[in-house]
Parts: C-alpha cells; sequence; structure tokens
C-alpha cells in the first residue's frame, strides 16, 4: 500500500542507500505523528503534511520570531530609552522640588522681613508723629517764651526807663523835701507809656490820664494820639501822715483813669487800681512795668484793653511810722 500511494516518492528513491532511506522512513514517521498539533505550533489553513510545508512552517516561525525578537529588542531599547528618560525626569523633578523648597523657604524669610520692616515702619511712623507732636509742643512752648522774653524785655526797657525818670525826678523830690514839714509827705505817681489793642480803638484815638488819689483834685495829662501814647505825666500830693491817711493806705487805691476825648466830649475809656498798701510794709517805689488797663464799657465786660507803664513813690518812707501804730488803723472800715 505504502509503495502503490507512494509511486513518485519511489521514482525518487533510485540510488538512494538504504541509510538513506532509513532517514527518509524516519522523516515519514515523524511526518505520519502530525507535528501541527504540537501546542507551540498555531493552527494554520495550510497542509503540514509535506517537508516543503515544514521548510516552509518552519521558515514563517523563524522570520515571525527574529521579528518579534527584534520587537522585543526594540521594546527592550525603547524602554531602556524611557527609564533613562524617566530617571532624567526624576532627577529634573527632584531639583525642581528643591528648589521649590528653596524658593519656599526664601519666602518665607522674605515675609519674615517684610513683617520686621513693616514693624519697622509702624515704629518710625509712630516715632515721626511723636517727635512732630513733641516739635509742635516746643514751638507752642518757644513761641510762648519768645512771648514773654519780649514782655520781659518791655517790661526791662520800662523798669530803666523808670529807674531814668526816677533819676530825673530825684532833684524835684528833694526840692519838696525842703518844704515838707512834720507828719508831711509827699507821693508822686508817674504815668508813662500806654499801649491800647489796635483791634478795638479807632487809628486817631485820642486820650488823656487822670490820676484821683486820697481826698485831692483829680490830675489829668496832657492829650496824647494814637494807640501807643507816652503822657509823660507826674501828679505829686503834698499829704498829711495822720491816722486818717493809714487807714486809707490799707483799705484804698490810687484810681488812674484814661478819657477818649471827642469833638465836644470825653468818655471814660479804661481805668485801674494800684493799690499803696506796699508803703507800709516795704521801702522803695512802687514800679508797675505792665498795669492792665480794663475797658469801662459794658459791652466789654472789663475786658483788657491795653497796659500801661506806672510808678508811685514817695518822698519819705511810711514804714517805721506806721510800725509805731501796731497796725491800729486796720480795725475799722474806712467810711467813704
Amino acid at each position: 500500500f505504502f509503495f502503490e500511494k507512494n509511486k513518485e516518492l519511489l521514482v525518487l528513491l533510485k540510488g538512494v542507500s538504504n541509510k538513506e532511506l532509513e532517514e527518509a522512513l524516519s522523516i515519514m514517521r515523524r511526518k505520519n505523528e502530525n507535528p501541527t498539533e504540537h501546542p507551540f505550533l498555531e493552527p494554520t489553513g495550510q497542509d503540514l503534511k509535506t517537508i516543503t510545508a515544514l521548510q516552509y512552517r518552519l521558515e514563517s516561525l523563524q522570520s515571525a520570531f527574529l521579528e518579534k525578537n527584534n520587537d522585543y529588542e526594540r521594546s527592550e531599547k525603547m524602554l531602556q530609552a524611557q527609564l533613562k528618560i524617566n530617571e532624567d525626569l526624576n532627577s529634573k523633578i527632584e531639583v525642581q522640588i528643591g528648589k521649590k523648597e528653596s524658593l519656599q523657604r526664601d519666602i518665607e524669610q522674605a515675609r519674615a522681613v517684610a513683617k520686621d520692616q513693616l514693624q519697622i515702619i509702624e515704629d518710625l511712623k509712630f516715632k515721626i508723629v511723636k517727635e512732630v507732636q513733641e516739635k509742635e509742643v516746643l514751638d507752642r512752648r518757644n513761641e510762648n517764651r519768645l512771648q514773654r522774653i519780649e514782655i520781659l524785655e518791655a517790661q526791662i526797657r520800662q523798669q530803666n526807663m523808670v529807674l531814668a525818670d526816677s533819676s530825673n525826678n530825684c532833684d524835684s523830690l528833694l526840692k519838696d523835701l525842703s518844704n515838707i514839714g512834720p507828719n508831711e509827705n509827699m507821693l508822686e505817681a508817674t504815668i508813662m507809656n500806654a499801649t491800647f489793642h489796635a483791634a478795638t480803638q479807632p487809628t486817631d484815638l485820642m486820650t488823656f490820664a487822670l490820676v484821683d488819689f486820697f481826698d485831692f483834685e483829680p490830675q489829668t495829662s496832657y492829650t496824647r494820639k494814637g494807640s501807643n501814647p507816652n503822657y509823660d505825666f507826674t501828679a505829686r500830693f503834698r499829704i498829711r501822715t495822720n491816722d486818717y491817711f493809714f487807714h486809707f493806705l490799707e483799705q484804698k487805691c490810687l484810681c488812674l483813669e484814661i478819657y477818649q476825648t471827642g469833638k465836644e466830649t470825653s468818655l471814660l475809656l479804661a481805668k485801674a487800681e494800684i493799690s499803696l498798701s506796699q508803703f507800709l510794709e516795704t521801702q522803695g517805689p512802687i514800679i508797675l512795668p505792665r498795669l492792665a488797663l480794663t475797658s469801662a464799657k459794658k459791652r466789654l465786660n472789663k475786658a483788657t484793653i491795653g497796659y500801661i507803664t506806672m510808678k508811685v513813690e514817695m518822698a519819705l518812707p511810711l514804714i517805721e511810722q506806721y510800725k509805731l501804730s501796731n497796725g491800729k488803723y486796720s480795725e475799722a472800715k474806712f467810711d467813704d
């Protein structure tokens, strides 16, 4: 049966040795075993019962294996390249994370520094405001001090004028002393320059001073023009130093009145009172470099409208004579 079925194969086997034939038979037996049934071979529609088909299939498998192997090698190389890329990316990511952390630390430090700077700025603002307030207080104090200095300078100038005038009037007082008898004395009231507030007075202001003392007739100065008149007037009164006079000095004052002259009449503008009780306690003149003049007008409610320089002195001191009385003059009120 074998020879009938494979006549063509027998023709091919002519001149073939037994060994070669055995090898061929062995191949045929393997062929009859159906090698396509092995699990590693995929089923195919081709006929694999011939050696040529097996060789073709083997070559196809080898080609597929080589192709798969090449794909594997290619994939492996790509995977290695990807791993390298991932390593590089991881390294870069770590570097960026490090930079981010460093940047966050720098930001935190900058915030802390900025907070400190803001606190310093707030402290500086507070110091500046405090210094400005202190400067304003100092400026006000300096302004007040300057005003006081100006007032003191004016007082010094006025006192110098009073002292100069005292030296000039000393001769007249000495002359009057020769005419003073027992229990007599001479009082002099010298009125010098005055200053009226310009805001409350007209520019063409005309005034004169009047001195009213004890039971004597009032004495008046010449009329002077302007808000800074210099009256340069001395009122003299010859007095008797009796109980009545000492009682007057204890309780009463010398009155100074300033009148404003008009076309027809004169009106009381301002007045001031000078206590003379100092003559009963100390020697020397009473010097008033800045005696306040209060307004006589009711609508101004006794407001100060100016100042005047004045000096009052006695030709002979009264203190010793008053001590001998033991203060008995103060027991009763002075009867107007």
